[in-house]
């Protein structure tokens, strides 16, 4: 029962993760293409945008890692039914 308990969370954290990684991405690449067309935004200001978009990205991963790291642990110390 605990099993099944744990594997619902992580499939429901999982499928959360997904969509916003999805529309994370989806609002980078509108927001690239925006200032790509964009001539009065600054070269400055383009490099900052594309800058924080970089990091969120980097943020997703790590917190993307930490999830399966800690989903690894959790299912190492609960013992398995069979």
């Amino acid at each position: 029962m605990l099993n099944q308990m744990i594997d619902f969370q992580k499939t429901l954290f999982n499928g959360s993760f997904n969509a916003m990684t999805m529309a994370q991405t989806r609002t980078g690449n509108v927001m690239e293409m925006f200032l790509d067309q964009s001539f009065w935004v600054s070269e400055k200001w383009k490099d900052a945008i594309s800058d924080w978009t970089s990091a969120c990205q980097e943020s997703f991963e790590t917190v993307q890692k930490a999830a399966e790291y800690n989903w690894t642990k959790m299912e190492e110390r609960v013992p398995k039914n069979d």
